[in-house]
């Protein structure tokens, strides 16, 4: 301890020493070591159940599963009801199901999302309430009977100021009076991880909270999570049987409703991050890592350089030092304790730029109905990687130039004007080089890539025309309109925007292409040897209104559109795209033909362009189409198609909305290009962070290969001196130095090009439009990085150019 301490105070001592120098090293590690503790927030947060529940290894989630295709589907309420009621294995087993809400303020309604929860849901979790109570078990024992509120944290804070007294009173949701009984803990915003709820209603609430909902229908599958807590020593494969085994009764007992169906367990440290987007998201994290894992790279063989260089001042200290009878061992330990040192200090700037970067992460609100949230917290478990990434920098830095300083002649090294350094530190400094340039070209060609992957993924084929389109969403249902006041206000809306100035199509939709709401349907094709109940076909469906087409810019291949004659009094029709007619159709007329879906034989009078209904890389699947105004929905998104800009109508949309019913909640009111670039967002946030740590390593390596060559030049001004002197030319002196950094860039370009192809294959995957094989990005990227090797090497090649024969032959 007492060597430790000595070294500590030495450490302290020469980092002020050389201020400049500390700084630069501080510097150019905090980049590194602060991107990849922010890089480790963000995933802990995304991919870790939320820190308030408790014991989060003995919870599962469960989904309900097909052989038809469909994963990760919710439950009907009385398959809830009898896993629950028959379970052997589980100690509690809740249901969460995030809803929309209006909440009267002020005499206007907001809307905003909540949950709908079981009663035994806080318990489930071990999540304690914060003030108040939690819910009881009577209610959830009869409908409408318990119309009460545990509102979140910061609900609480934002729309009631952190008053206390809010307990006991009522607030108005969906038009209807609920009591709030409790506040949740701080932090806490509902168990699925990257979805906001304000507040929680219990279940049995359902008919005020989703309205013309019926809760003791089995074919109504509606309960988006169950949650259940494993009993003590059951392992998850028990629970699985147990499951099993009870939906085998169901299989037998209500075969028109669940047959093929079976349940799906997954331990909640995986899917508290809904599994179906958490394979994305770990694909995204892991290029993330990969790419601030080789920013911190390049920040290490930087300073290894810097360090290298700087040896050669120091190098007659060591070996002084070493003449005393200091051992080598001892001396590589002081060392070491300096980078480490560095590296600690590096870490703690880190944990600061890791707090900037996880704050503009925050306060980064992408345009989603769905709340989405993302809250990165420094914890001790931040701490303890960001310490540990720290002091496994200091040593991967420091290791190479305290063996490399410490392997010393003591007799040359105290000689003076001996050579600086040997051939082998020269080397090194060579390889650090090239292995900074190898990275920094692995980075930009990742960079070339994302661009060309975020051009092509704007560029794509959506199969409709965002251009001149404005959306505007409403909820009929949570305010309360039943069916046929929800048609007429339909209706009497339409022909108001149709009135519009510069309107030239107006329709509307229960759904909107590339947004979160995913529909889908069994089908039952004409022709197929399938029978009701059995293992049926899933397809994406939208109910849409008169003129879709139109609106949205959609290409009509055959046949006819939708018109406001398609409702209740006339045939069942539908509407379907290319994939669907080739896949059950091929080589026959489609127009005609018939499909069996939403309890009607559909008649297929029309057939549209296939497009991006879920995702932008999606491959084409069968989609089908049926009119609103035979299948109703409340919740629908208004079309407009304007001549000119569309965002000159957001106002009169909104004023006309506002006009039929003031208190209606318009959201999502944007043009539809604002609408795809959040589909576009994982494509353009891919591109802009990629890019900005491709610039970061393009400098370090830059910095690295300009300190190498001016270190060159220093070491050999008298050869360059005595060139001059026996009629060098300055082309030729030029050239000797510039090929000191071109050689070294070139097979750090080289390797890396290689390398980096490579990679390239293995996330192409992950790129839209397989840009891996283009060989635009590899010359972009190789072209970008010989420039600014040009560049660096510039100053140097001045500086050789300007030496004095006089002075340096003097000097020797």
């Amino acid at each position: 301890m007492e060597n430790l301490i000595q070294d500590l105070r030495y450490s302290w001592r020469q980092m002020l020493k050389s201020p400049g120098f500390t700084l630069a090293i501080l510097v150019c590690l905090a980049l590194g070591i602060g991107a990849n503790s922010a890089t480790f927030s963000f995933a802990k947060s995304l991919l870790s159940p939320p820190s308030e529940v408790k014991n989060p290894d003995q919870l599962v989630r469960l989904f309900i599963e097909s052989s038809s295709g469909l994963k990760f589907g919710s439950f009907s309420y009385p398959d809830y009801k009898d896993l629950r009621d028959q379970n052997q294995v589980f100690s509690e087993l809740a249901v969460d199901t995030p809803t929309p809400l209006h909440m009267s303020i002020d005499g206007r309604n907001e809307r905003f999302w909540g949950s709908l929860v079981s009663a035994n849901y806080f318990k489930t979790l071990g999540v304690e309430i914060a003030k108040g109570r939690g819910f009881e078990p009577a209610e959830d024992a009869g409908p409408g009977a318990y119309p009460v509120v545990i509102l979140s944290h910061g609900f609480w804070e934002r729309r009631f100021g952190s008053d206390p007294g809010v307990l006991g009173s009522t607030i108005s949701l969906n038009g209807h009076p609920f009591t709030i009984i409790g506040i949740a803990p701080e932090g806490f915003s509902g168990s699925n991880v990257g979805l906001r709820s304000e507040l929680w209603v219990p279940l049995m609430m359902y008919q005020v909270i989703i309205p013309n909902r019926d809760i003791e229908a089995r074919g109504q599958f509606w309960l988006s999570y169950v949650i259940g807590r494993l009993k003590p020593g059951v392992s998850i494969q028990q629970a699985k049987a147990a499951v099993d085994a009870t939906m085998s009764r169901l299989k037998e007992a209500y075969p028109e409703t669940n047959i093929g169906k079976t349940v799906a367990l997954y331990p909640e440290e995986s899917a508290s991050l809904h599994p179906m987007m958490r394979g994305a998201f770990i694909g995204f994290l892991g290029l993330m890592f990969a790419v601030v894992g080789f920013v911190l790279l390049l920040a290490c063989s930087n300073v290894a350089g810097l360090l290298m260089a700087r040896s050669a001042v120091r190098r007659r200290e060591v070996a002084v030092r070493m003449a005393l009878g200091i051992s080598r061992g001892r001396l590589i330990r002081q060392l070491l304790t300096e980078s480490v040192v560095l590296a600690f200090g590096a870490g703690i700037l880190g944990l600061l730029l890791n707090l900037v970067l996880t704050r503009a992460l925050q306060s980064f609100q992408p345009s989603f109905d769905i709340p989405i949230s993302v809250e990165p917290k420094l914890d001790l478990v931040v701490l303890g990687f960001t310490l540990l990434v720290a002091v496994f920098t200091g040593i991967l830095f420091g290791l190479a130039p305290a063996l490399q300083l410490t392997r010393t002649n003591l007799v040359a090294s105290l000689k003076e004007g001996s050579p600086a350094s040997g051939s082998a530190s020269v080397w090194f400094r060579k390889a650090l080089v090239i292995g900074q340039v190898c990275l920094s070209m692995i980075l930009l060609l990742g960079a070339s890539l994302a661009l060309q992957s975020f051009k092509n993924a704007h560029d794509v084929d959506f199969g409709f025309r965002p251009d001149h389109v404005l959306i505007a969403s409403v909820d009929l249902d949570l305010q309360g309109y039943n069916e046929q006041s929800g048609r007429q206000f339909i209706r009497t809306l339409r022909e108001r925007l149709k009135g519009l100035p510069g309107v030239t199509a107006v329709s509307y939709a229960n759904s909107i292409p590339l947004s979160l709401n995913r529909q889908q349907a069994f089908v039952i094709p004409q022709g197929s040897e399938l029978v009701e109940g059995s293992d049926r076909p899933i397809v994406g469906y939208n109910v849409v209104g008169p003129d879709y087409s139109t609106a949205m810019g959609t290409s009509l291949l055959q046949g006819r559109g939708f018109s406001p004659a398609d409702g209740t009094n006339g045939p069942p029709v539908a509407l379907i795209n290319e994939t669907f007619a080739k896949k059950f159709w091929p080589n026959e007329n489609p127009v005609g033909k018939r499909v069996t879906s939403f309890g009607d034989e559909l008649q297929v009078v029309g057939v549209v362009q296939d497009g991006k209904y879920f995702s932008l890389g999606e491959d084409p699947t069968p989609y089908l189409y049926v009119p609103l105004e035979r299948y109703y929905r409340g919740n629908l998104t208004l079309i407009v198609r304007s001549a000119s800009n569309p965002s000159s109508l957001l106002e009169s949309v909104r004023r006309e909305v506002n006009t039929l019913d003031p208190k209606l909640p318009v959201y999502n009111l944007k043009t539809m290009d604002q609408h795809l670039s959040v589909a576009l967002l994982p494509a353009r946030l891919a591109a802009i962070i990629v890019s900005l740590f491709a610039l970061l390593a393009l400098f370090l390596s830059s910095v690295g290969l300009f300190a190498i060559v001016s270190y060159w030049v220093s070491q050999r001004a008298r050869e360059i001196a005595i060139r001059k002197a026996i009629g060098a030319t300055l082309g030729h002196l030029m050239q000797l130095v510039l090929w000191q950094g071109l050689s070294l860039a070139i097979i750090g370009m080289v390797v890396g090009l290689t390398i980096g192809a490579g990679l390239a294959s293995l996330i192409s995957g992950l790129l839209y439009g397989m840009p891996g094989s283009s060989p635009g990005p590899y010359l972009t990227a190789a072209a970008t990085l010989l420039v600014v090797v040009v560049l660096a090497t510039l100053l140097p090649v001045r500086k050789a150019v300007r030496v004095d024969v006089v002075q340096a032959l003097r000097g020797e």
